[in-house]
This record gives C-alpha cells, structure tokens and sequence, in this order.
C-alpha cells in the first residue's frame, strides 16, 4: 500500500486489444532485460542538472543478477547506482545492475555528450528590491539554472536554486535595501544534463526604499497562499489569517471589511492597523460581528514611509448561528 501510495501508477485505457508485449522496439527509449522488474519512477533529478533518475523494483521476490538496463536516448549515457536521496554510489558497468529479492534500484542516468559552455552572465539592472541578470543564449541550451548565494564561492545545488527558466534573462525579486548576494548561472541540454557554471556575480539591491510594499499573499505558497477568514468559537467572532511580506521595513497592516463582496478601501470599511507577527503568518480575530453573516475582506502593507502595498486578493469568512 505504501508503495502505491508514494508511486503511483497512471493507468491509461487502450481502446484496441492489445497481446501485452511492446514488439516496435525501435519506439522504446527505456527497457529492461528480465521480468518482473517495475519501473516506479523517472523524473528529473532534485540535483539541478544531475541527469534523469530511474528507480526500480524487483516485484517477483527473486535473486536477479545482471540485468541490462537498455537506455535508447542518445548512445552515450554514464549510469551510475544511487541511494534515495539521491547520493552517488558506483558507476555502473556495461549497464548491468543486481537486484535482492523484492529489491530497489535507483540509477542516475546522464549524457556523455560534451558539456555545454558557460553563460556569460551580467547584471543589467538593480533596484531597491530586485537584481536582474542577462547573457546571450547558449547553443544547444534547452534551459537554464540560477542560483543564488549569501557568501562568495558558495557552492551551486539545489538549496541555493532560485530558478528554472528558458529565457536568457532572470529577475530576482523582492529583495531588501542595501543587500548583497552572489549569483551563477548554468546552461542544462537534452536528459537535464548541467553545462559549465558561468562565473560568480556579485550584485547589490539599493540601499534606500523607493518602491511600495509588495501585495500581500506574493509571497506564500501552499496553506497560505491567499488570505483565510474562519468562523470563531462564537458567533460574533471571525479568525483571519494571511501570510507576513518579507519586506523589513513593513510596519503594519491595514485591514478592511464590508459585508458586500465589492467594497472601496476606505475609513467606512477600515477595521485595524495589525502590527506585523513574529512568524510567517498574521492573526487576527475580528470581534463584535453579527451572527450568520457573511463579511469580506482586503488587507495592504504599509512600510515606514507611509506607503500602501496593493490589497490583497477578496476573502471571506461566515459567523456562526446564533446558539440558543
């Protein structure tokens, strides 16, 4: 159950009877010599430019030793055995491989094609909040990785990934004043094999605030990514929640409400200055409300100088009936 429940298998119909042996062999781009082997996954590495991984299972609960793992991309392919986390172990040889029985078997298949160049990177523009970089297109590039450290040399893997793009040109944004950070970029071709890392920038944002907050929610993702109202424990009573700007020079929120869903931001709909929390997230508990009634929300950031964010996107939330 586990198994299927980590990898699961995507079923597709086939409308004409089928014997159950792929015969056009000159279509399979990925097979193996022996039975009862599943392929549960291929997927790009979680290392950036690290290749495909391909994870096997032995499903039969037999010793099989030798298995041809026959990859049909472009004839030059470097096969090497690797744990879950995808750390590397030995190179496989001759595309051979052992299994226990009901054993797994991670590979990290790269291109043994000739690496591409490095992009020549530079910094076309700064502001007080953002870097953007530029380079001309590498040749043969099908994307490219940009990394993003706090420390000169730091080291280019998938914590330091900021994004994954084809375009030769990235903006990094909603930064802070008067920060540093250090930048690389690498080409990946064909099966995400990495090209050479470009040479390390050094780059600054403005040390003075001359633009508004961001709108809130820009930053969140997941559980938060909008604004949440909920019912209280009583039936004059809302929760709301919404996601903290990263912006450091945010001193407060402002909160507006209406009980129509197309309301102005306004003294007539404010509700509360709400001072930012200690954690990623904003509380708030708006009290005196009428029981079973449905109120909208907006809430917009205000920085130090007095300037307003956009608003966030409309929210709502219902007070409970009234308990007799």
């Amino acid at each position: 159950m586990a198994e299927r429940k980590v990898s699961p298998l995507i079923a597709k119909a086939i409308e004409e009877s089928a014997q159950g042996k792929f015969t056009d062999l000159s279509k399979s781009f990925l097979s193996v010599n022996s039975p009862d082997i599943s392929l549960l996954t291929l997927k790009l590495s979680d290392i950036p430019g690290k290749g495909i991984i391909a994870r096997f299972h032995e499903t039969a609960g037999k010793e099989k030793n030798n298995v041809t793992v026959n990859v049909e991309w472009d004839g030059s392919q470097k096969l090497t055995e690797c744990n879950l986390t995808e750390q590397d172990g030995k190179t496989v040889i001759n595309n051979s491989i052992d299994f226990s029985p009901f054993g797994y078997s991670t590979l990290r298949i790269e291109s043994g094609k000739k690496a591409l160049s490095s992009p020549n990177v530079v910094i076309s523009k700064s502001t007080d909040k953002s870097i953007t970089l530029n380079w001309p297109p590498v040749e043969g590039a099908k994307g490219y990785n940009v990394f993003r450290g706090e420390y000169f040399g730091f080291i280019p893997d998938q914590y330091h990934l900021i994004g994954q793009i084809t375009d030769s040109t990235f903006t990094d944004d909603w930064l802070d004043t008067g920060e540093t950070n250090y930048y690389v970029v690498s080409a990946y071709g064909e099966y995400n094999q990495s090209g050479l890392i470009s040479s390390q920038l050094t780059a600054h944002t403005d040390s003075k605030r001359y633009s508004p907050p961001v709108k809130v929610g820009m930053f969140d993702t997941g559980l938060i990514s909008t604004p949440k109202a909920w019912r209280g424990d009583e039936d004059t009573i809302l929760y709301l929640q919404w996601g903290q700007n990263k912006e450091k020079d945010i001193v407060y929120y402002e909160l507006f409400r209406s009980e129509k869903d197309n309301f102005d931001l306004n003294n007539k709909t404010f509700v509360s200055k709400v001072a930012p929390g200690l954690y990623v997230t904003v509380p708030f508990e708006d009290t005196g409300l009428k029981p079973h009634t449905t109120y909208y929300y907006r809430v917009r950031a205000v920085d130090r100088n007095g300037r307003h964010g956009e608003s966030s996107e409309l929210f709502q939330g219902t007070t409970r009936e009234i308990e007799y």
